[in-house]
């Protein structure tokens, strides 16, 4: 007999939620490497915004991965989970702008948002002070892959295919692991069987005609 599957916890940022994240960001007052936070921060956030990207690639890529003139940046296959897919990303403005000015403070620096003279571990901690800072939950639901979750949940919303975009190889991971059925569940459509046309062709809701709402009466 199958064994029952964990409950995987799916909950992405609201909008709202993702507001309050980038306005915690403008009071952070650490640097990170050579850059002010809220220079780093708002351009990291951005980026997983624009892409999904897990943590872990995001802090490996390099400056030679990324071309400024057409936003594009390139991850390779070897730095990215599994190490069979590599992703490319084209950058919104904002994020171009937030990485331009990034570089023009390190210009000597390989990689993007990593290989700084401290532990990689205060890249965790100093999210997790900013998450907090902007009065929502911490804890491990609430890591770094929540905004790969907000990334896959948005592209729903909007109409687009997040198991696509995430370079999954089956819909059902996507949808088991990864999208947030509370944002949703308003823009999900039942699939319903067409009545004969006799019985909805010429349909005319009672209740939208002020006499005959006036006249009904329930059996």
């Amino acid at each position: 007999e199958r064994l029952p599957e964990p409950d995987v916890d799916r909950t992405a940022y609201t909008p709202a939620e993702v507001v309050r994240l980038f306005d915690s960001i403008e009071l952070e007052d650490l640097h990170m490497g050579k850059h002010p936070g809220p220079l780093y921060w708002r351009t990291a956030l951005l980026f997983f915004l624009d892409s999904g990207e897990r943590s872990g690639a995001l802090r490996k890529i390099r400056w030679d991965h990324y071309d400024p003139e057409t936003g594009i940046v390139i991850v390779p296959a070897a730095i990215r989970k599994g190490q069979n897919k590599g992703a490319t990303y084209h950058l919104r403005p904002q994020t171009r702008d937030g990485l331009r000015m990034m570089r023009m403070l390190d210009t000597t620096g390989e990689f993007i948002f990593g290989s700084w003279h401290f532990h990689e571990s205060n890249f965790f901690i100093r999210w997790r002070r900013i998450v907090k800072r902007a009065g929502l939950p911490v804890g491990q639901r609430h890591s770094f892959h929540k905004l790969r979750r907000t990334f896959a949940t948005w592209i729903e919303l909007h109409g687009g295919d997040a198991t696509l975009a995430l370079l999954h190889g089956e819909r059902r991971t996507t949808e088991k692991s990864y999208l947030d059925e509370r944002q949703l569940a308003h823009v999900r459509k039942v699939q319903q069987p067409p009545l004969p046309d006799v019985l909805d062709a010429n349909y005319v809701s009672p209740f939208e005609d002020a006499n005959a709402a006036a006249e009904f009466k329930p059996m």
